[in-house]
């Protein structure tokens, strides 16, 4: 039968350069396994598994594309890519054909899901997210923004949006909008200072912008947001006299709860079925005691419901905590995979998680010589 247990992790939340430390109870799951007739979960015979591929773009050692059967979790293909590059963030198009890839000279590098060929490619592209059922991708670099067909890789509108450098971005198909963390980069500008901004794609112009402020009126500097259009509430982490986990109004920008992290450098993904936010805090490479922690939150109230403490899922390595910086969702959200590994020696895995169950299900692949940066899940070309 699949049992938890509750694990006290310790978490250090920074608070005007003092460190103190809050003690909190993190739900470790075990994977105990389980018999037919188990009288706990009478449904683990059911298991809902999704039918897909995972890409991983992985660095620090040779820079490769591994894909994984999302059903059996074994390697379907990899690809080997130009060994002086560094390579970044995946997506793939809702209907699965199209892998893109982006690089360190921003470029993305769009390939047919099925083969890994390399079948075009856009440069000056930055940061991006494919738009409008992923027949198009909107790119956001050095303030210049464009939108390209895909495949085709044809420029389809540019735009300029002077003095910002974006974060990562976001697509609402309900509005047609693009969203992201906007920061000035112009000589006079407060370096601390973000705001979530706006852009219409018809014209690729700004249509609003707003900045996330406590009761006091004092802003904070985001690192990750994420909205609901449907609920007008967003989710972000961010930093002001600590770190936090921040669910706010999605239309002023107040703050409504929030909940303190050690390190506001991860990730953060809401379910496909909009009921729970997920954190990654990477935790710290030098600190054994502060392991990454994934935390949950309802989506609604913003309180926090549990968490998965990244320790002790290695075989060989029972007692050894992994950061972890990259959450992503299966689009039927029954699976959860977590980007993991150790920051100083380069050695990374995939981990697969039930996020319904909060159960550790397994390794894609066992620690390499390689950190995996990112991932991208979707539907079998």
């Amino acid at each position: 039968m699949a049992g938890a247990f509750l694990r006290k992790a310790e978490v250090y939340v920074k608070n005007k350069g003092v460190i103190y430390l809050i003690g909190i109870f993190v739900i470790t799951l075990a994977a105990i396994g389980c018999d037919d007739d188990c009288p706990t979960c009478p449904d683990c015979n059911e298991e809902v598994v999704y039918q897909g591929r995972v890409y991983v773009t992985m660095n620090f050692g040779p820079p490769s594309i591994v894909v994984f059967d999302a059903a059996t979790d074994s390697v379907l293909d990899s690809l080997t890519i130009d060994p002086n590059r560094s390579y970044g963030t995946a997506q793939v198009t809702p209907d699965g054909k199209y892998l893109l890839v982006g690089n360190d000279l921003a470029q993305t590098l769009i390939f047919d899901a099925a083969t890994l060929t390399q079948i075009g490619q856009i440069g000056g592209a930055g940061l991006t997210t494919l738009v409008r059922d992923g027949t198009a991708l909107f790119c956001a670099h050095a303030g210049h923004l464009t939108l390209y067909s895909i495949p085709e890789a044809e420029l389809i509108l540019d735009g300029l949006l002077e003095h910002q450098s974006f974060g990562r971005l976001h697509y609402d198909s309900g509005s047609d909008l693009v969203y992201g963390i906007a920061t000035p980069i112009d000589l006079y500008s407060n370096s601390d200072t973000t705001d979530i901004v706006f852009i219409e794609l018809d014209s690729l112009t700004e249509r609003r912008r707003f900045r996330v402020t406590d009761e006091d009126g004092q802003y904070y500097l985001i690192r990750r947001v994420y909205l609901n259009f449907a609920s007008g509430v967003g989710y972000a982490l961010g930093e002001y006299n600590g770190e936090y986990y921040l669910q706010f109004d999605a239309e002023t920008g107040k703050i409504q709860h929030r909940f303190p992290l050690y390190l506001t450098f991860g990730d953060l993904e809401l379910s496909p079925d909009g009921s729970e936010v997920l954190v990654c805090d990477p935790g710290d490479p030098f600190v054994r005691l502060n392991p990454g922690t994934i935390y949950i939150f309802d989506a609604a109230t913003g309180e926090y419901t549990g968490g998965i403490s990244v320790v002790g899922l290695l075989p060989d390595s029972p007692g050894e905590p992994l950061d972890v910086w990259r959450l992503q969702f299966s689009p039927d959200g029954s699976t959860l995979y977590a980007a993991t590994g150790h920051l100083l020696t380069r050695l990374g895995t995939v981990l697969k998680f039930d996020p319904k169950k909060r159960r550790f299900l397994n390794i894609l692949f066992p620690k390499i010589d390689r950190l995996p940066y990112d991932m991208a899940i979707g539907p079998i070309p």
